[in-house]
């Protein structure tokens, strides 16, 4: 419980920052054994300064279901809860930087707007479905609000070869082409490997053939 005292704590003190932290605790320990989600009260805190969260997330493990972040902006006069809503998939073990842009977050219902955050949450498992592996350990570091310029005018590759192949389950027998392709780095030959997968695999099944696609033999569009 030590660290939701520290995450009770008030925003305001850090004042008109580019950079804002959100409670006072350098890390948050989240195992999902002991506990589905955690929340951070706050006072009808303003948040239109800042245009991003951003946090180091930890995991020990991968996962098929993702955690959601949960801000809250009730509409008192609406019916049902009215709050901010974004995922955070669990397909790498380790560290990475989270940067979640404000305009990328989708409303549920009516939310007053990011003047107004009653709370933040992070969920397991938002559907209630408890589907979740209990056996996943997150480490949230460094949470906090951000000012910047995240318009999305970028064109070409996000990430290099390196970092995408990096991200393959390797515990697939069916991708040890590709792995030792990559191992070597010869990243042509990796992505040879696994089109050739992706082609010739057999699950998940295909609900119809590929190769009827109704645009073939139709020239592409210019």
């Amino acid at each position: 419980m030590t660290f939701f005292i520290c995450l009770l704590l008030c925003l305001s003190c850090f004042g008109n920052e580019a950079i804002r932290r959100v409670g006072t605790s350098q890390v948050i320990h989240w195992r999902y054994s002991e506990r589905d989600s955690f929340l951070i009260k706050l006072q009808d805190e303003d948040w239109t300064e800042y245009q991003a969260i951003a946090f180091k997330l930890v995991a020990n493990k991968r996962s098929s279901i993702s955690p959601s972040l949960i801000f809250s902006s009730e509409d008192k006069d609406s019916p049902g809860m009215d709050y901010y809503n974004v995922s955070i998939p669990l397909n790498q073990v380790g560290a990475r930087e989270i940067v979640i842009p404000f305009d990328r977050i989708r409303k549920v219902r009516n939310p007053i707007g990011w003047h107004k955050i009653d709370y933040f949450q992070m969920h397991a498992d938002w559907t209630g479905q408890k589907r979740h592996d209990r056996d996943v350990v997150l480490e949230i570091h460094d949470l906090r609000l951000v000012k910047g310029d995240f318009t999305d005018n970028a064109k070409g590759p996000r990430m290099d070869d390196k970092e995408f192949f990096s991200l393959l389950d390797y515990d697939r027998p069916e991708l040890a082409k590709v792995k030792s392709a990559a191992d070597t780095g010869d990243y042509k030959q990796a992505g040879h490997f696994l089109a050739e997968h992706i082609r010739n695999r057999t699950h998940p099944t295909w609900v119809l053939d590929r190769r009827n696609r109704p645009t073939k033999g139709v020239a592409p569009i210019v």
